[in-house]
């Protein structure tokens, strides 16, 4: 899409020349663009949507409302300088409320059986999540197991679940939420946005201090239950490793978070907590803010769309994405007869039926698990089921080094 700037007389490329994008530019003409939980985004990513907003508000005359419950003063500060009006509102009353009573334990949630178990035994409903699938799934089969003839709803929630069975998923969850009795929901980070789930407790592995602030707000949300508590556990060597490797966020929240061991915390004081950990991160210095920032505008005219996908970095909406969408071959589903499986299933399926089977897993997976390409689309020999989704470590599992 070219338009002329009448400033300059220039004329350029903007935006991202995917499908139809005139037109959808077109659209934001004077627009009230809405953007949610926006401290959720990488700085690479962070560093596109300014880049976006400034085009839009200068050149569309687009206006912004932005929303989270987690604002840093360094992002809050950050988008004042870049709205052309800036107004900030917050809710003061429900700013000095307290939720939830918030605990650290000097131990992984691994070795949380008895806490947990106790728990459930007063008939509460809870909500446990850790940093990695590997994690959750061996959780949920640890208290399968411990309340295996106890009639109890436990679920498992992750994001190795191919697109059909994650909807069932979070249906089930939904019904499990309203049903006032006792219940586990074990879980990932997919729990901390989107679900409006109502829990009694929370037991997590340790995060950055925003993402447990996500994590707590799935307990007492509506504010009318009374010794609710969110209890937090040491992170494990692997999320510091390979899930939150930047910066010392992970051990800051857990320092700060120690510091007010069974407190009654309020959102003020969660905001300034999250001031705290983020203090001496200056994110108009990071470099990865800095090429999103900087890509909208030099790398612009060379691009022809925009999509995320392993052929060209300059083309990456998030940066450094390493994940590849498979569908598990499948020879232990209920939905399939127990003579076919998934491969079998979608051999003359229509695209948008595939698309209902696929889910994302790390590109280095591949490197592990035997895969079979069809056309589009990558079958993996990785053990599958409704219940637990795809579970690398699981002995039916074909390992092969490609």
């Amino acid at each position: 899409m070219k338009y002329i700037n009448t400033n300059t007389g220039r004329v350029n490329l903007k935006l991202f020349n995917l499908g139809y994008w005139e037109i959808k530019t077109f659209h934001q003409i004077n627009a009230k663009i809405i953007i949610d939980e926006i401290h959720l985004y990488e700085p690479y990513t962070l560093g596109l949507i300014i880049a976006s907003i400034n085009y839009l508000q200068k050149d569309y005359g687009a206006s912004f409302f932005i929303m989270t419950a987690t604002m840093p003063k360094a992002l809050k500060d950050l988008l004042k300088k870049s709205l052309s009006k800036p107004l900030i509102i917050e809710d003061k009353e429900l700013l000095n409320n307290a939720r939830n009573e918030f605990q650290v334990r000097e131990y992984e949630i691994s070795e949380a059986g008895n806490e947990i178990t106790d728990a459930v035994n007063q008939r509460k409903k809870v909500l446990i999540v850790v940093n990695t699938v590997d994690s959750a799934i061996e959780q949920y089969k640890k208290y399968k197991k411990i309340f295996k003839n106890e009639g109890l709803d436990i679920l498992c929630y992750h994001s190795r679940f191919i697109q059909k069975h994650r909807k069932n998923k979070e249906d089930a969850i939904f019904e499990l939420e309203k049903n006032n009795k006792a219940c586990i929901l074990i879980a990932t980070q997919v729990v901390e946005v989107s679900l409006d789930i109502d829990f009694d407790i929370l037991f997590t592995e340790n995060a950055p201090i925003d993402a447990i602030i996500q994590r707590a707000g799935r307990v007492n949300r509506k504010r009318k239950k009374e010794n609710s508590k969110i209890i937090i556990f040491k992170h494990s060597e692997i999320s510091e490793k390979w899930v939150y490797n930047s910066g010392s966020f992970l051990q800051d929240t857990y320092n700060i978070l120690k510091k007010h061991n069974k407190k009654r915390l309020t959102e003020v004081q969660l905001t300034s907590l999250v001031n705290d950990v983020y203090k001496d991160f200056d994110i108009e210095s990071d470099k990865d803010f800095q090429k999103g920032l900087n890509i909208y505008n030099n790398e612009q005219l060379r691009l022809s769309y925009i999509k995320d996908n392993s052929v060209d970095d300059k083309t990456m909406t998030r940066l450094n994405i390493d994940s590849i969408n498979v569908i598990p071959i499948c020879n232990y589903c209920n939905d399939i007869k127990k003579e076919e499986n998934y491969m079998d299933m979608l051999k003359n399926a229509k695209p948008q039926e595939i698309a209902k089977y696929e889910l994302s897993i790390r590109k280095n997976k591949e490197y592990k698990f035997r895969i079979e390409t069809i056309g589009y689309y990558k079958f993996i020999d990785a053990y599958y089921d409704e219940e637990i989704g795809m579970d690398f470590k699981h002995k039916q599992s074909s390992i092969t080094f490609l």
